[in-house]
């Protein structure tokens, strides 16, 4: 018996040194649970109203940050046409995937992406996703920018002003002014109207907007269509001291598009 208690005290003297060493472990090397930022993201040293014409470059910098060590970031490039033209599809949306090694716990990036000589004109989503070396993500970044070209359609938006916010009042009838044209022929044009979310006036018909208004018109090839010709909408009665965003998309017969937006305030 007293040879059983001798060793049941050395066994629980051997737990209590092995928990004590796994947690002085611990103490030296503690789990890494705090995700990784990013910051200073520009393309082409800008953070808004981009435009990269086919053939050019996009110049990414942005500056990654982890409280011990850096791992892996991908860059995401996809159209956001929201839609399909009808008819023949002759230019390719870009789309680009690339993940890059990061090393230490600050890491500068800078990266030269080739756009396509015939690349889809028209919105494109650039998104960041990023992890340290422990795997905890950081939350993504997104930004959008426009490849442009000689073949893009073109929207000359009259009203509303799409480089000021327009006043309009609850229960009003907004009548779109303006032309829409293509050398190439349109395809069709879409038309949304939006309700931003009180707490971001510009996340341009995001996931957190509310969706008032969609309508699409086939132009069949036609190179001119006047914006008139669209159904006049009501802003709804309801509304009080809202944000709208209209969104106005043409797509022609080979795949360009052109989006145009206008911020609409409700009082």
């Amino acid at each position: 018996m007293r040879n059983l208690k001798k060793w049941n005290f050395l066994g629980l003297f051997a737990l209590l040194a092995l928990f004590a060493a796994c947690n002085n472990n611990d103490d030296e090397n503690p789990v890494d649970n705090t995700p990784p930022t990013v910051s200073e993201v520009t393309l082409n040293n800008l953070r808004q109203d981009i435009r990269i014409a086919q053939g050019e470059r996009i110049d990414f910098r942005a500056k990654f940050e982890d409280n011990v060590e850096l791992g892996q970031f991908k860059i995401d490039i996809h159209d956001n046409f929201d839609g399909h033209s009808h008819g023949r599809i002759e230019a390719t949306p870009f789309e680009f995937v690339q993940v890059y090694n990061m090393s230490g716990r600050i890491y500068e990036a800078h990266e030269e992406i080739a756009v396509p000589a015939d690349a889809a004109t028209g919105m494109y989503h650039f998104i960041v996703q990023f992890f340290d070396a422990a795997g905890n993500e950081g939350e993504f970044y997104e930004i959008d920018f426009e490849i442009t070209g000689d073949n893009q359609p073109q929207i000359a938006l009259r009203f509303p002003n799409p480089n000021a916010e327009t006043d309009m009042a609850a229960g009003d009838m907004l009548v779109l002014q303006g032309m829409v044209t293509s050398e190439i022929g349109l395809a069709k044009i879409a038309i949304k109207l939006f309700k931003e979310d009180d707490d971001d006036h510009d996340h341009e018909g995001g996931d957190h907007d509310h969706e008032l208004y969609e309508k699409e018109y086939i132009a069949g090839g036609i190179n001119a269509w006047d914006l008139s010709n669209a159904e006049a909408i009501q802003i709804p009665a309801d509304l009080d001291h809202a944000h709208l965003e209209l969104i106005i998309t043409a797509f022609d017969t080979e795949g360009n598009t052109k989006t145009v937006k206008a911020k609409i305030h409700v009082d």
